[in-house]
């Protein structure tokens, strides 16, 4: 296998996940301006037309148009959100409910970690339940607790 293929597949595949990365990073509305210098500077420096002067196949594939299109759709994406002035992040409900789900397990997890004491005396055997406590008004999480099945105030209970 010529050394050469390899280089360009490398800079190629290189390339691409840094353009892919960068996508990513202007969903959530961050790094805009280093988005779109890294774009402009894949469309000036010659990469693209390197890589469709060279194209190769599978396995080590490069693919000059498929670069350029990708380029293309990351500069566009930088721009229309430049221009709307939007820099909040766009992502889709499912992946809203996925990280809403993983913070359910942290908190769930972090809950078991809170030292008893802090409890206003609640013994080990008196906790049968574990509940965030949430404000209704912001659906926040205020903070996390084992509460006795009762769910009374054991702080106030025990005369302090």
């Amino acid at each position: 296998m010529n050394s050469d293929a390899v280089l360009l597949h490398v800079m190629w595949r290189e390339t691409m996940n840094r353009l892919a990365g960068y996508s990513r990073v202007v969903d959530e509305g961050k790094a805009l301006e280093s988005a779109l210098d890294f774009a402009h500077f894949v469309t000036w420096s010659g990469l693209i037309k390197l890589f469709k002067i060279n194209p190769q196949a599978h396995p080590l594939k490069v693919d000059g148009a498929l670069l350029q299109w990708t380029t293309e759709q990351l500069q566009s994406k930088v721009q229309e959100r430049l221009r709307l002035n939007d820099t909040a992040a766009h992502l889709g409900e499912s992946e809203m409910a996925t990280v809403h789900d993983k913070l359910d397990l942290i908190a769930g997890y972090l809950s078991r970690l809170v030292p008893l004491p802090l409890l206003g005396g609640v013994n080990a055997s008196e906790v049968t339940t574990i509940r965030p406590m949430v404000d209704l008004d912001d659906d926040k999480v205020v903070s996390l607790a084992c509460l006795p099945e009762s769910g009374e105030d054991r702080g106030t209970a025990s005369g302090a």
